[in-house]
C-alpha cells in the first residue's frame, strides 16, 4: 500500500504568545523536511494539540466564525493534501523538478500553494453566493 503524505499543522513561534501566529504545515518528503505557511494566523491560546483551533462561548461571534473558517480551511487542506500520490511518487517527482530547475515552479510546496490558492476562492466564491455563512 502507498505511503500517504503526513502533514503537521504547527504555530510559528513568537516571544508574544498574546499576538496571532501564522499556521503552517510540515510535511518531510525524500528526506527533506518542508514547510509553508498557509496564510492564516491566530492566537496560539485557541491553538490546540490536535491541530485544530478550540471554539468556545468565551469568544465573540466574529472570532468564533473566524475560527470556524480557519478549521475548515485546515480540513480541506488535509483532504486535499491526502489524495495526492503517494509519498514514495512525490519524493522521485521533487528530485526530478529540483534536477530540471523547476522546483519554485512545479515542485511539492507549489502544488501545495496552489491547493491554498483553490480552497481560498472556493471559499471566497461560496462567502459570495451566501452558502459559507456560518451558524
Amino acid at each position: 500500500m502507498a505511503k500517504q503524505l503526513k502533514l503537521n499543522f504547527a504555530l510559528k513561534s513568537q516571544a508574544d504568545k498574546t499576538k496571532p501566529a501564522l499556521i503552517y504545515a510540515m510535511f518531510t518528503l525524500g528526506g527533506k523536511r518542508y514547510k509553508v505557511s498557509l496564510g492564516y494566523s491566530v492566537v496560539p491560546e485557541f491553538w490546540q494539540d490536535n491541530n485544530r483551533i478550540e471554539i468556545s462561548s468565551k469568544q465573540t461571534q466574529t472570532i468564533q466564525r473566524q475560527m470556524k473558517r480557519i478549521n475548515r480551511f485546515l480540513d480541506a487542506f488535509e483532504e486535499k493534501v491526502g489524495r495526492m500520490l503517494d509519498v514514495d511518487r512525490l519524493a522521485e517527482y521533487e528530485k526530478q523538478v529540483e534536477a530540471a530547475g523547476t522546483v519554485d515552479k512545479y515542485g511539492i510546496v507549489a502544488k501545495l500553494k496552489g491547493f491554498i490558492d483553490e480552497i481560498n476562492g472556493i471559499e471566497k466564491e461560496e462567502e459570495q453566493h451566501g452558502k459559507g455563512a456560518c451558524v
